[in-house]
């Protein structure tokens, strides 16, 4: 059987939250039990041993550290098994740092315990990407060198006996970090070769000569090498998931694929075919990691949709074709398919996992004759770490306090007050709970205000009517038998709240009938109960309403249900307490899967510029690579009317129009982050023509942070932009907005790009009252000093 594992630390690290642990970076099957190492850069390093009991399924039986324990050997980068030994791979931060440690397995008792650790010389770079053969293990460093490393034994017993480069490599091709051998050939992957589009070293085994260099035909991709994978003696499958120092700033990034090479009888490689993942113009690391036994193929795509990931399986042909036969993408992860291990009928996937704050955990599947059916989800047990908060005392704010001199008690300022400010403890959150949607509710028989913020774990529900002195009046539990999750999106409509949840299981749509807020009286906080729950959908990252037809639009529907393909899953709720499903849209070609996708959505009976569309029901999606347009008046058959993508696109996230309903404001949510735009950037359509989009303008500002949600009112809009909070502009010149305020509800942080901050606001009372949510800090009640400017 051959097996390849390659997990490219540098890589997951990139896309991951700050770097302390990474359980899941390697991972192997052997003798029956599944090893899966949980780097670190500090001394705590170690390999979890999993065994399989028949009563209890898998159990954390075991763990392999080493003998010298140091911080920033990234031991467990990579792991091996050869004979009766499972190597360690442990590269060090640079040349003569790294070693490889040997455990022998006790003939009896099966236990694993360190026999040996393997150095090279001053020069080398050992501990990466390493390959066994009968008497040879070859060895690179965790982002290769000019050489790899030979040495040659058996079991306990290795001496260095050589190294192997190549003609005319450039010093920092990253030469070793892909390895892979077969039939007589020692395979180096070299990522970073050719300015980062990648290549491939073949050398003879017998000799270690070099034999040929192999490149890819197209030349938009990157990272040729990072992940190799010997399929026979004539075929060679050699990843490109396109992320690496040269390319990862690229716009759009290089498409992740897999490209194969054939030996034919002459003696020459030859490029014979290339697949592609879904990516399109998005980062997708398809590539990243491949495996295979004698008729199936593996290969990663772990940031497709998001950095969800997605693995896809092949059947081999007796021709080298492949065919698609399964995929493999379960809810909640991140970085799913970083390392993959294969033996029979089992199969190990490491990911991130979002429900436990990132941390790793790795997926064991078992092949049945219907497919591949998860078994179990393995983990090192530890528990999340503290959430990082702003720098702020979180506790609840002693009466409200006037924005002067640039700061508001101790948030940063201008022309906002701080009416109150509540923590998470504050309105129904333990340890770890975060926020994220918030709507606004206004009674219309008492005209009291209410704010409906979301929780991880349920949606709370405050009375702000005097806004400095807000009450917490209960909780609304997640649908029962769902779980918790980052994401909670809120919406209001007949007097009556929607809420839905992303990745979240079977939650479904609740619908609460916001009157019994009037008969709450001393026993708070009270804990109330949905009327309905519509079932039609399972997960939905978001909750659309138009109020004035009484249709919902559940979008980014997964896990269950009908999910249109991501795109609008459309709701009759006229009736709020009996919701009824009335029809799909999704627009073919946009989002990152190309179905449709939409992460957001505005719907309204129009009464823009384009008389063809006069009081029709118009959608307009922010569809993760395009924006949408499409006219769902008949549910039976709603039908596309334009779309538009635009320049350095990352993930159109969201957006609102104007009350003319000629401009469409909207934001991107990953183009700070990845480097597409420096400065928080805001994409201006003109709807003239809804059929043609006109991007008008692409305003962008001096503060850094990542843009989230925005909302207009009038010639102002409101941006809830992360860790510089609440952004308020002026946007009566439509083009050209200008800054009239702000509010931070991260202060301490430097407003760079980053997910920590201000979530969402609602600035829709008739008070002139703003509410904010943000993430990990609470609620906010705000108001803007002076309007006329």
């Amino acid at each position: 059987m051959l097996r390849l594992f390659t997990g490219i630390l540098f890589l997951a690290c990139s896309t991951l939250p700050a770097y302390a642990q990474l359980f899941g970076v390697s991972t192997i099957i052997t003798e029956d039990q599944i090893l899966v190492a949980d780097v670190s850069d500090d001394e705590s390093a170690k390999v979890f041993v999993f065994s399989h009991d028949p009563d209890l399924g898998w159990q954390h039986t075991g763990e392999l550290v080493p003998s010298d324990p140091q911080p920033g050997t990234f031991f467990g980068y990579f792991l091996q098994a050869h004979g009766d030994h499972v190597f360690v791979g442990a590269p060090g931060p640079e040349a003569g740092t790294g070693a490889i440690y040997v455990f022998g397995r006790d003939p009896e008792t099966g236990e694993l315990t360190e026999t040996a650790k393997i150095t090279g010389s001053q020069e080398d770079h050992i501990g990466g990407a390493t390959v066994f053969t009968d008497n040879l293990i070859v060895t690179g460093g965790m982002r290769g060198g000019s050489y790899v490393t030979v040495f040659e034994g058996s079991g306990s017993s290795w001496e260095r006996t050589g190294s192997v480069s190549a003609e005319g490599l450039e010093d920092d091709a990253w030469f070793g970090a892909g390895l892979a051998t077969g039939h007589e050939r020692l395979y180096v992957g070299a990522p970073n070769a050719n300015d980062g589009a990648g290549a491939v070293y073949v050398f003879s085994l017998l000799d270690m000569t070099q034999q040929g260099m192999l490149t890819a035909g197209d030349t938009a991709l990157a990272a040729l090498g990072t992940s190799l994978l010997p399929v026979n003696s004539s075929t060679l499958l050699a990843g490109a998931p396109g992320a690496l120092i040269n390319s990862a700033a690229a716009s759009p990034p290089p498409p992740g694929a897999v490209v194969r090479f054939v030996h034919g009888d002459d003696g020459t490689w030859a490029e014979a075919g290339t697949m592609y993942g879904e990516g399109g113009e998005q980062l997708d690391l398809y590539g990243l990691s491949m495996t295979m036994d004698y008729s199936r193929l593996l290969v990663s795509a772990a940031a497709t949709n998001q950095f969800q990931g997605k693995v896809y399986e092949f059947e081999l042909g007796e021709v080298n074709d492949w065919t698609a036969s399964d995929t493999l993408a379960p809810v909640g992860t991140r970085l799913f398919g970083l390392a993959m291990a294969l033996e029979g009928d089992l199969l190990v996937i490491t990911t991130r996992v979002v429900s436990n704050s990132g941390l790793g955990a790795a997926y064991v599947f078992r092949h049945t004759g219907g497919g591949w059916v998860q078994e179990a989800a393995i983990d090192s047990g530890r528990e999340p770490p503290a959430p990082e908060t702003a720098a702020i005392d979180m506790v609840p704010s002693d009466g409200p306090s006037e924005c002067a001199d640039s700061l508001a008690w101790q948030f940063g300022c201008s022309n906002v007050d701080l009416l109150a400010y509540l923590p998470i403890s504050a309105v129904g959150g333990s340890e770890g709970i975060t926020v994220a949607d918030i709507w606004g509710w206004t009674d219309p028989e008492t005209g009291r205000e209410y704010a409906l913020l979301g929780r991880s774990n349920g949606t709370s529900f405050i009375d702000i009517t005097s806004p400095a002195s807000p009450v917490y009046l209960g909780d609304l539990p997640m649908t029962e038998g769902s779980r918790a999750n980052v994401w909670r999106d809120i919406k209001v409509y007949k007097n009556h709240v929607f809420v839905v949840a992303d990745n979240a299981g079977e939650h479904g749509m609740q619908v609460f009938d916001l009157t019994q807020l009037r008969t709450v009286e001393d026993d708070l906080p009270a804990t109330f109960q949905e009327i309905a729950v519509y079932d039609g959908i399972h997960s939905a990252h978001n909750i659309v309403i138009n109020e004035e037809t009484g249709y919902a639009f559940a979008v980014g529907t997964s896990g269950g249900g009908e999910t249109c393909g991501g795109g609008l899953h459309m709701i009759n709720i006229q009736d709020p307490r009996n919701p009824s499903f009335a029809g799909c849209f999704s627009h073919e070609g946009t989002g990152r899967g190309n179905t449709g996708y939409s992460h957001d959505a505005q719907c309204v009976v129009y009464h823009g510029p384009d008389t063809r569309y006069s009081d029709k029901e118009i959608c307009l999606g922010s569809n993760e690579t395009a924006l949408s347009i499409a006219d769902v008046t008949d549910k039976d058959n709603p039908v596309v009317v334009g779309s538009a993508t635009y320049p350095n696109s990352s993930y159109a996230h969201q957006g609102w129009l104007t009350d003319d309903h000629r401009y469409f404001y909207m934001n991107d949510e990953l183009d700070e982050l990845s480097g597409n735009t420096v400065g928080t950037r805001t994409l201006i359509w003109d709807l003239t023509d809804l059929s043609d989009p006109l991007l008008v303008s692409e305003f962008t500002s001096e503060n850094l942070a990542t843009d989230h949600n925005l909302y207009i009112q009038g010639d102002v809009m409101y941006q809830a932009n992360y860790k510089s909070g609440l952004r308020i502009f002026d946007i009566s010149d439509r083009a050209n907005p200008t800054m009239i305020g702000f509010f931070d509800t991260y202060p301490g942080s430097e407003d760079s790009p980053g997910f920590d901050g201000a979530w969402s606001s609602f600035p829709y009372f008739e008070s002139g009252t703003i509410v904010v949510s943000s993430l990990r800090e609470g609620l906010f009640v705000l108001k803007r000093q002076r309007l006329d400017i």
